[in-house]
């Protein structure tokens, strides 16, 4: 089943990145609970579980309103990259691809150009780019937030073209996985600095942007209150189906 690549950006969206984890016999009973208990909302629900998982969920999904997507794509269309994945085998099973998430930045020393890359792809094969942007702590401490940011924005948009597909995630680096999260005024900074950059780039662009960084079932509440967000982007809190499952009725109540 080929699935739909549109979605709503008038309602909410939550995301769960899964990342390296969730073991082969665990994903099953995941989706099973999350199909039986997820709640009647107006709102988008994306699952980014490992790529290896991607073709059995899409299958044992295909009649809910959970959607998929990847957690990373190769910058490649095809060639000898052992263990990258294209963008052209992707969009038969997902909707989202997520880019540029600071893990792949720091650990695997992606740069803006290489995500420019990736994300002009996924635009092009009609899937939905997540891209990741957000300040070190070092940037933060000097308070370099503004510019980090637009940096990071200015460079992986260059010759991007498809803005009613984009998601921008504003995750803070300091934030992610250490507990710690953004508060709502530098979550008001970095959504007026990728507000402006976009505009600059496309007058005509509605940006559509959703925070990540230690999001919880204790602090997503508080998000949800920021008219400048649209979704939220959820780690380590997503692996447990419960968690994941209260902090969507939370954020779409």
């Amino acid at each position: 089943m080929i699935c739909s690549k549109t979605f709503n950006r008038k309602k909410p969206i939550v995301i769960a990145n899964w990342k390296m984890n969730v073991p082969a016999t665990e994903w099953l009973p995941y989706i099973i609970k999350l199909k039986e208990d997820m709640p009647k909302k107006e709102a988008t629900i994306v699952v980014c579980p490992p790529t290896v998982y991607l073709n059995e969920i899409s299958q044992n999904t295909a009649d809910t309103d959970i959607r998929l997507g990847a957690q990373n794509v190769s910058q490649y269309h095809e060639g000898s990259f052992t263990g990258e994945v294209s963008v052209d085998m992707l969009p038969d099973i997902v909707a989202f691809v997520i880019v540029g998430h600071s893990e792949r930045r720091t650990i695997f020393g992606e740069s803006n150009e290489i995500i420019a890359k990736k994300i002009n792809l996924v635009g092009d094969a009609g899937l939905n780019p997540i891209l990741c942007v957000g300040e070190s702590l070092e940037a933060r401490t000097k308070k370099l937030q503004t510019t980090y940011l637009r940096n990071q924005l200015s460079e992986s948009l260059d010759n991007f073209t498809f803005w009613e597909n984009l998601i921008v995630a504003y995750e803070p680096i300091w934030a992610i996985g250490t507990g710690n999260s953004a508060d709502i005024d530098d979550i008001n900074t970095a959504v007026d600095v990728i507000n402006d950059v976009m505009i600059e780039f496309n007058p005509k662009s509605e940006p559509f942007v959703v925070y990540g960084g230690s999001v919880t079932p204790k602090n997503i509440a508080m998000y949800k209150e920021i008219p400048s967000l649209k979704g939220a982007l959820i780690g380590g809190a997503s692996l447990d189906v419960k968690k994941f499952l209260k902090m969507i009725d939370i954020y779409c109540d």
